[in-house]
């Protein structure tokens, strides 16, 4: 099967994160299983206009991307993209076009023209991002930047998400959480949405050793929504005086974090890292006893749960979004009412002052993520789907 993927950064880009990383997983294990896969994305910094890695084709498009005028402007993303598509198809015709979120609405535009099966893969939705932005206003700067978000957000849910999810002949959802808040927002039947959760290929870390009960991880985005101002408050509790927290991530709340930890004088119960490679990544999975994910977010699926799972972690998450797809509670970790810090903490307690209750923990960590969370279970959903739109 010959697919295009559109997406709006690839892993070659700058500042990507678990979106990017799942598409190239899913591209590569496309690749490998024989299928001819070739990703359109904004070139943005990329120097080159065309790159192959691991079987996969990529074309980088000249465009402009953020506007509200996309439709009329000529170089916009939106109709660069169907440019590009256009020339390529004409040398081999597609199969299929699978849309990274709305990435390939410039192609959806044209759907009928084209007579072509479109899958589309959500991480989440225009509400819960808003959602999410609503419930973490913290300053007068933060306030003022909504009047211009809420606009064009509510233009989101109404129009641009509604025509994208009711245009595409299936949705796959990373999360539960995240078909069903799709189909309330649109209205749209269940069956429209399939649930495939996101895979990695299993870690093989010969690392893995049960470290010290006081050594804590947070690995992810560094943003004020990921929650991190509550590790603060975990290290000020003085229940919490012996633990040490590795805070591995780049973002844009990196630099006030670390000056926060100065300010307060607390810089000793953390390291933090930033933004490191995958194999460094393992490093700090190996040498972990818990794994924070004290998120304030609407998550569509946390990638970095999953690697946390494949290396045996045992997980304290607030149950935001589609976090509660992950974890069980009380047999891989702990789910916590969002913003129930006391309950948060006192279930971080149990675990570092129960070596028994973390080693149980780590071996059903490892065994929910060999069953639910491979590559290869994540390629055969994706496979089935897209069999079921062919036809």
């Amino acid at each position: 099967m010959r697919i295009a993927v559109f997406i709006k950064k690839t892993t070659f880009h700058k500042g990507y994160g678990g979106l990017e990383t799942q598409n190239k997983l899913l591209c590569e294990g496309l690749a490998e299983r024989g299928h001819d896969v070739t990703v359109f994305s904004p070139k943005f910094e990329i120097e080159t206009r065309r790159k192959t890695e691991h079987g996969v084709d990529y074309v980088f498009v000249p465009c402009v991307f953020r506007s509200l005028f996309s439709s009329i402007l000529k170089d916009h993303w939106y109709n660069k993209s169907y440019e590009a598509y256009s020339l390529y198809k004409l040398s081999q015709p597609f199969d299929l076009i699978v849309s990274q979120s709305s990435a390939g609405i410039g192609i959806l535009k044209h759907k009928k023209d084209l007579d072509i099966p479109f899958v589309a893969i959500s991480h989440g939705s225009s509400l819960m991002e808003l959602k999410t932005v609503l419930e973490n206003i913290d300053s007068f700067k933060a306030a003022l930047k909504l009047t211009f978000q809420v606009p064009y957000s509510i233009y989101n849910i109404l129009f641009k998400q509604r025509f994208f999810i009711k245009n595409s002949d299936k949705i796959i959802a990373v999360s539960n959480y995240v078909a069903k808040t799709l189909a309330l927002e649109t209205q749209s039947p269940k069956d429209k949405f399939k649930v495939v959760h996101n895979g990695i290929n299993p870690i093989v870390n010969n690392n893995l050793l049960e470290p010290v009960n006081t050594n804590l991880l947070y690995l992810g985005q560094i943003q004020k929504s990921k929650g991190l101002d509550y590790l603060i408050k975990l290290v000020q509790d003085p229940l919490f005086n012996n633990v040490h927290i590795d805070v591995v991530g780049g973002g844009d709340y990196l630099e006030e974090f670390k000056s926060k930890l100065t300010t307060l004088g607390i810089n000793s119960f953390f390291t933090v890292h930033g933004k490191v490679d995958y194999n460094k990544a393992l490093y700090f999975y190996s040498n972990s006893s818990v794994f924070l994910f004290p998120t304030k977010r609407y998550e569509g699926l946390p990638m970095v749960l999953v690697e946390a799972m494949f290396n045996e972690l045992p997980i304290v998450a607030f149950s935001k979004g589609g976090v509660s797809d992950t974890i069980i509670n009380g047999e891989t970790g702990y789910l916590v009412k969002s913003g129930n810090f006391k309950k948060f903490k006192s279930n971080l307690l149990k675990l570092i002052q129960n070596s028994e209750l973390r080693e149980n923990m780590r071996v059903k960590s490892l065994e929910k993520a060999t069953k639910d969370f491979t590559i290869e279970h994540m390629l055969d959903n994706y496979e089935k789907v897209f069999e079921e739109v062919s036809k």
